[in-house]
């Protein structure tokens, strides 16, 4: 049923259960004098189709309701309509609008923001996030709260669309509570630092969301990013960095980046000269990678310097021995011959010591002080 013409706004109009159009006889009228009024039954109501249904009900489905609405306006010649619609019809309506958004021109204003944020919702859902922040634009010009759901909507499906200066800030905004929201927010606000450079700010954020109690890997990830940014970021005061790589190693001992945290703490360990906690660290690791090799050298090595200035002599000579057996710096293959010299020398081994500072010679750079002192002790 049609009332009003001419180039009046078209108003679809949709009754509820178990109604018919017949249910708005007494306002249509009114309608009619500025609207071009359209009175329609749902499927299976009133005068109109009723089709054998299917398993799934489909036949008798919002969508297919709202789709057979979309096929009478487009018989219509109708580009655009306003929509009324109570009960059934009302959620027919907001299907009608979230599949055919360019068909409906507003809601009634009082929930022409609910509707936006639907519809947002609703793309966003989709994956089409360009849609999803149309709507939540239109969402917040009709009155609609930014609440925290809504801050993390607009900033993911700005994320999304790699406008990441833009998803920072409502990212913040979805930050509170700790909540998974916070978790997944806090996570993707961390890559939209790094991706401005901000990495103080990135770590902060991945500590937010390396929250184990919430969503499990985001947890990890989190936690590693952080891990490895409080290492980078240490600038020679590398607790930090111990403390958070730790952590990580011993939450996530047979993750796949397992092998690169230990690799991190050992250099950690290294550069904050803790030779004994690198040396635990580096032993519970596989030998067999040069990197890992090359550091239980080192470590080793500057062990055996720390026992050697304690006096502790036997010590000293396991540490060089278990050094000198990695044999993959040429640099620390040399000074091992030259303090395994030295301590010969202190203990009156005058022969080993005379070969192990001919060995170093051998090896050294004239440039260093320890190659003076080989020949000075020969």
């Amino acid at each position: 049923a049609m009332g009003g013409g001419g180039d009046k706004t078209p108003l679809l109009i949709v009754h509820g259960h178990p109604h018919t159009h017949v249910i708005w006889r007494k306002v249509a009228p009114a309608m009619a004098q500025d609207r071009k009024v359209i009175l329609v039954d749902l499927r299976g109501y009133g005068d109109s189709t009723k089709p054998d249904s299917t398993p799934d009900h489909r036949p008798y489905s919002k969508r297919e309701m709202a789709r057979a609405l979309q096929l009478l306006l487009q018989s219509l010649g109708i580009e655009q309509c306003d929509f009324v619609g109570h009960d059934r019809g009302g959620r027919v309506g907001h299907r009608f609008a979230l599949d055919w958004p360019e068909l409906v021109r507003k809601a009634v204003p009082e929930r022409q923001a609910e509707l936006e944020r639907v519809i947002a919702e609703s793309w966003f859902r989709l994956d089409d996030y360009n849609a999803a922040i149309e709507h939540m634009d239109r969402y917040t010009a009709a009155g609609g709260e930014m609440d925290r759901d809504a801050s993390y909507l607009k900033g993911f499906a700005l994320y999304r669309t790699a406008r990441y200066d833009e998803a920072a800030e409502w990212l913040r905004k979805a930050c509170g509570a700790e909540d998974a929201l916070t978790q997944n927010a806090s996570y993707h606000l961390a890559d939209c630092y790094l991706r401005a450079g901000d990495k103080q700010a990135a770590m902060q954020a991945f500590a937010m969301a390396s929250d184990e109690s919430l969503d499990a890997s985001i947890a990890e990830d989190a936690l590693f990013n952080y891990a490895k940014l409080q290492y980078e970021l240490g600038g020679g005061a590398f607790n930090g960095a111990i403390n958070v790589l730790t952590r990580y190693v011993e939450r996530y001992p047979s993750s796949p980046r397992a092998e690169e945290a230990r690799a991190l703490l050992i250099a950690a360990y290294y550069n904050s000269r803790d030779y004994d906690a690198a040396y635990r660290a580096i032993k519970q690791m596989p030998s067999g990678d040069a990197d890992i090799r090359a550091a239980l050298q080192k470590i080793t090595y500057f062990r055996a310097l720390e026992a050697y200035k304690a006096g502790d002599m036997r010590a000293a000579q396991r540490y060089l021995t278990e050094s000198a057996a990695v044999n993959v710096s040429p640099k620390y293959t040399a000074l091992n011959a030259f303090w395994q010299g030295e301590i010969a020398f202190a203990q009156g081994a005058y022969p080993v010591a005379a070969a192990k500072y001919n060995a170093y010679l051998k090896r050294a750079p004239r440039t260093e002080r320890e190659y003076a002192l080989a020949w000075y002790n020969l």
